[in-house]
């Protein structure tokens, strides 16, 4: 498939939705991360675990923000409100489990 057409086929399952998370929200959460949980180096995995290529691949840092912890409800809330209007375009989407429920 040639790339014009790899494009377009990706900017059809591609949502940007503005607003989702609020600004005062996003400051708190920056600054939860600068000052309280601290980002990790992230890296990158392959099936068998992180791969010798992980520091060529991956040039970020990340944090998870697990059940219980501070801003983790706002967190989750957010991405239930993208995916419902993800799921207004795509009716076939569906979100079968996410993190924290096992």
């Amino acid at each position: 498939m040639n790339n014009i057409k790899w494009i377009t086929l990706q900017a059809n399952w591609i949502g940007y939705y503005e607003n989702i998370v609020s600004d005062k929200l996003c400051d708190k959460i920056m600054d939860y991360s600068d000052n309280v949980k601290q980002l990790q180096k992230s890296t990158y995995s392959t099936s068998t675990g992180k791969s010798d290529r992980s520091d060529e691949r991956v040039k970020m840092d990340d944090g998870w923000f697990r059940n219980g912890e501070q801003y983790y409800n706002e967190i989750k809330d957010c991405f239930l409100l993208a995916l419902k209007k993800y799921q207004e375009k795509h009716h076939d989407c569906l979100c079968q489990r996410y993190t924290d429920i096992f």
